[in-house]
């Protein structure tokens, strides 16, 4: 039997490993395929694990074959860490070893190379395979391994390192596989029994989340569905669709409000001198003589008539119903943002009388408030998942 595979040889084939392999272009049913690498984490295994499938390590053209790499590894070490693998590996599957067969082999096509030979190391014992304890790891290499953790019930496997990756993993900002980085530490989260992390991926996709327009699902980066390369948490999609929806709802109601107090119909009195009805000022704030009143009904019409067209420029004329909108929360708060809204102006004035005069003086202010409000809580379902896994991973103790 072969010796132990080293820390070097992983290096180089990690380096050759495509996380998401694509159909090769350049082969076909009838091309002669490389021989599957090998890692031997125990020279004296019975069990020949084949991870990964054939296919080329991206999509740019370029051929670069990415083939399965077979594990040699013990079966009894397996079925002790995994209640699954005992199922799998001794309960009568398909994958079980038969009477008086040759080699023990068992193919998991699905599996992730790299987050597989952690999840092996750490059940054989070669720790020097791992990344240290206190030790940097991307943030795409902790979601593959706990995609692993939770298909095999491993998730207690990470205690000793959970808490320090978790918090290195934090530094990568790299959206990956047409997933967000939110969308990867959500499960990360999920799975590990990190609340805090669980919380902050949660609103950050409830602020960046836009939705289709046919079928209101939710879209993440390059309008990818969400979720659709990413593992979602249990009700995750539609949490964010309920706060999404009620935050940008809010948002709305300010200038509906700010619209009705312009267009509302307000009783006419009379000036002192009885020449003209005076219309009460809705939204001007001007000091204003007497005879002058006509100015506040007319910084009211401009005002009216310059939001209107500024909201029209901006996509939002008519104002949509909430659950119509299909940008993202972040996305709406900056067009409302940006709205202009001109006053009175009178030549030779300056229009210093009118320099106040505004239906939302405070809306930036309290868009940014409607925002920093923006607290989505987990569900009672949510919370008692994290307390769980928070006991198996360490985190919570």
């Amino acid at each position: 039997m072969a010796g132990w595979t080293t820390t070097t040889e992983l290096t180089d084939l990690f380096a050759l490993c495509a996380t998401d392999p694509t159909p090769c272009p350049f082969t076909g049913p009838h091309t002669p395929q490389p021989a599957s690498r090998k890692i031997v984490l125990d020279p004296d295994g019975d069990l020949l694990l084949q991870v990964g499938e054939s296919g080329c390590a991206s999509a740019t053209g370029e051929h670069d074959l990415v083939t399965p790499v077979v594990f040699v590894s013990c079966s009894k070490s397996l079925s002790r860490a995994s209640a699954v693998w005992k199922r799998l590996l001794y309960g009568g599957f398909a994958e079980s070893r038969g009477a008086g067969s040759g080699n023990w082999e068992v193919q998991l096509p699905d599996d992730n190379i790299k987050a597989m030979t952690m999840v092996l190391a750490i059940i054989h014992g070669r720790f020097e395979l791992l990344p240290p304890v206190d030790g940097s790891i991307g943030l795409e290499d902790l979601y593959q391994l706990t995609v692993l953790t939770d298909k095999y019930d491993l998730t207690r496997l990470l205690r000793p390192w959970a808490r320090s990756w978790l918090q290195n993993s934090q530094k990568n900002k790299t959206a990956t596989l047409g997933a967000t980085p939110s969308e990867r530490r959500i499960w990360i989260a999920w799975e590990l029994g990190d609340r805090q992390l669980f919380q902050a991926a949660l609103e950050d996709l409830v602020l960046n989340s836009s939705a289709h327009a046919r079928d209101q699902h939710l879209s993440s980066i390059g309008r990818n569905e969400l979720f659709s390369n990413s593992l979602e948490p249990l009700g995750v999609q539609d949490h964010i669709k309920s706060n999404r929806l009620n935050a940008i709802t809010t948002l709305l109601d300010l200038y509906q409000t700010a619209l009705t107090k312009l267009l509302a119909k307000t009783p006419a009195t009379r000036e002192p001198y009885g020449y003209h009805p005076i219309v009460p000022a809705k939204a001007c704030v001007a000091k204003i003589d007497p005879w002058r009143q006509y100015e506040q009904r007319q910084c009211d019409l401009i005002m009216l008539g310059s939001l209107i067209e500024s909201l029209s420029w901006s996509g939002l004329w008519p104002l949509p119903a909430a659950s119509c909108f299909q940008e993202s929360l972040l996305d709406l708060a900056s067009k409302l943002k940006s709205l202009k809204c001109e006053s009175f102006r009178e030549v030779g004035d300056g229009g210093s009388r009118h320099s106040n005069c505004h239906p939302m003086p405070d809306g930036a202010q309290q868009i940014d408030a409607i925002l920093a409000s923006i607290r989505t809580q987990p569900t009672d379902d949510q919370l008692r998942h994290l307390e769980t896994q928070a006991k198996k991973s360490g985190l919570r103790v």
